[in-house]
């Protein structure tokens, strides 16, 4: 696999408004013998996935809802089955390095983006998109984009935040809270109508 050179624009991906100013350092222990398996079929790691950014999360559940959450699902069992050099050849996937995007970047720093391949991929159309980088067969899932939030186009609306998804134990603990509190307030107005007797 040639590695291929980005510029700084094209290194694109979180908002260029980072609050905490400090960027990632990524780096594998075992770099050479994971690129040695470049001509392997492709796995995914989901090692580095950040499911609470505001613009790439699961939230807005919607889209997830409408089928979004299956569709991911075949396009990484359909990637699984090919070698990266037969996948990025295939045009519905539309893979290809990240390109003069003013509005994101990795949080990682340079060293760490020098060493790595960023790419994104299409999940299907009007399905958003996987981006990740790429070490030999290893694609490492970094951000979820259901809503198409990295690229403006005339197809899709502007960008959106969304909370990030929570799981079902998340919910039911906000339930449960949410009952607590309300069982308080009841017991202290059933207290005082008592008292009133």
């Amino acid at each position: 696999m040639s590695k291929l050179s980005l510029s700084n624009k094209q290194k694109a991906i979180v908002p260029l408004t980072n609050s905490s100013n400090k960027l990632r350092c990524f780096t594998l222990e075992n770099k050479s013998d994971v690129k040695d398996r470049a001509d392997e079929k492709i796995v995914f790691s989901f090692e580095l996935l950040d499911r609470n950014h505001k613009y790439f999360n699961l939230g807005g559940m919607k889209k997830v809802c409408d089928g979004w959450l299956i569709e991911l699902i075949d396009t990484f069992k359909e990637i699984s089955s090919l070698k990266w050099i037969e996948f990025k050849k295939i045009k519905k996937f539309q893979v290809h390095p990240y390109t003069n995007n003013e509005n994101f970047k990795f949080e990682f720093d340079d060293k760490t983006m020098v060493q790595y391949d960023a790419f994104q991929i299409r999940i299907d159309q009007s399905k958003g998109r996987i981006h990740g980088f790429i070490v030999g067969n290893r694609y490492y899932v970094y951000w979820l984009d259901p809503n198409h939030n990295m690229n403006d186009s005339p197809h899709h609306q502007k960008a959106s935040t969304f909370p990030p998804a929570k799981s079902c134990f998340e919910h039911q603990s906000d339930r449960i809270k949410y009952l607590t509190e309300e069982n308080i307030i009841l017991t202290q107005l059933l207290d005082e109508v008592a008292a009133t007797k």
